[in-house]
């Protein structure tokens, strides 16, 4: 598979404003032809494509930590803009599209309103499920809230020579979906069905360079040693 860490050229972030000039949060842009160059080609300087990351956008109307997510619709205006000013051809949303609201009705109301913004984007879409996306809602209810395709959970796709595989690590350990709040955001696993469709996906392509997309961080141990409670917990140590 490809390295995810990236050097400092290979994307950019470009800052969100508020109307008032208030900064919060960024844009993130990720160059496939950087990861290639350091996996494979050291003389290649042409990338192949590029495409757009965005994450974590929280809509809802809370206001808590570092999170305005009454701000996450014109954020996500504001991500799909540079990413079709840029004429990318993939963008891949991370998870977290919305955050806990007082009713069922209401998730899907603002489910809804961000599928129509990410709709907007001039090339191919993509989804993760997060866990806050299933505050109140079944995954079922969110991908279909969303226009997901494919509406599964966990999924593999190729993209100009680049095999991208999407997991979902909104699962308990006996391998049971997260679903509509039934969950510890800090116990969240790769469920054994999924490990055993991983496995096979990555036998039939292991000829491909691979991406591999999650919402979880799959690394336990943080760079001061203690343990990430964001990532899931049957990764490796």
């Amino acid at each position: 598979m490809l390295p995810v860490a990236l050097p400092p050229q290979a994307g950019y972030n470009q800052p969100h404003y508020t109307a008032q000039g208030e900064k919060r949060g960024n844009c993130g842009l990720l160059d496939i032809g950087n990861m290639l160059q350091i996996a494979y080609n050291p003389q290649m300087t042409t990338a192949i494509f590029s495409f757009g990351v965005f994450t974590d956008l929280h809509y809802g109307d809370g206001l808590y930590m570092d999170r305005h997510c009454m701000d996450g619709e014109e954020k996500l205006r504001a991500c799909v803009a540079a990413f079709n000013e840029r004429k990318l051809p993939l963008a891949i949303f991370l998870g977290d599209l919305i955050d806990s609201t007082s009713d069922h009705a209401g998730e899907v109301r603002n489910a809804v309103a961000m599928s129509k913004v990410y709709a907007t984007f001039q090339g191919e879409r993509r989804m993760v499920l997060g866990n806050h996306d299933l505050c109140r809602l079944a995954k079922a209810e969110f991908l279909h809230a969303v226009g997901a395709c494919p509406a599964e959970p966990y999924y593999s796709f190729d993209y100009h020579g680049v095999h991208f595989i999407v997991l979902d690590g909104n699962c308990h350990e006996d391998g049971s979906d997260f679903s509509a709040g039934n969950f510890q955001w800090d116990h969240a696993w790769v469920s054994p069905e999924q490990l055993r469709w991983l496995e096979s996906d990555l036998a039939r392509y292991s000829s491909c360079p691979t991406i591999v997309f999650i919402h979880e961080n799959l690394e336990r141990i943080q760079e001061s040693g203690a343990l990430d409670a964001h990532s899931v917990q049957n990764c490796a140590p």
